[in-house]
């Protein structure tokens, strides 16, 4: 028997050689892979899928804003189109807090792009769909603008909202 060396688990020198390891485990991870060792995670447990979604959504400032503004709803005719969401991005805080350059290239394409792929829309969203006949293009199904309080308008959005 050996004794244990306790430099080894201590966190300072754990803390030093962490590259160190990665760089051994990113030189070695592909000839163990193609080794087939069968040691490939396949099914990965709902728990870990679940906490995984969570998060990425709650990570994304981009789904943090939209689900500010939007809700998911039970009504199979309900669309929102890419335009009027990045219109109501475009009046957002987070996009008016965007330098100009970022401002430049998040364009519609890459909002739509981004929701496109992202775990928690992409289910909902639809290149081409009809609905009761009219074709539409570029929307999110199931979803509706967010019903706000009125008693949580300050006076100046209440004047606001009674002359639309």
């Amino acid at each position: 028997m050996y004794d244990v060396d306790t430099k080894y688990v201590n966190d300072v020198w754990l803390d030093a050689h962490k590259s160190a390891f990665m760089r051994i485990l990113f030189d070695h991870y592909p000839l163990y892979r193609d080794a087939g060792n069968g040691h490939i995670l396949t099914n990965v447990p709902k728990v870990v899928t679940r906490a995984k979604s969570t998060y990425i959504t709650e990570s994304s400032e981009l789904t943090n804003w939209f689900f500010s503004e939007y809700e998911i709803c039970n009504d199979e005719k309900a669309c929102i189109g890419m335009k009027t969401i990045y219109s109501l991005f475009k009046d957002s805080d987070m996009y008016q807090n965007m330098s100009k350059k970022d401002k430049r290239t998040f364009n519609r394409g890459i909002l739509e792009k981004q929701i496109k792929k992202h775990p928690s829309l992409r289910g909902f969203y639809r290149d081409r769909i009809k609905i009761d006949g009219k074709t539409h293009r570029s929307i999110l199904l199931k979803m509706q603008v967010k019903a706000c309080d009125v008693d949580d308008l300050t006076e100046e959005e209440r004047q606001m909202a009674a002359y639309h």
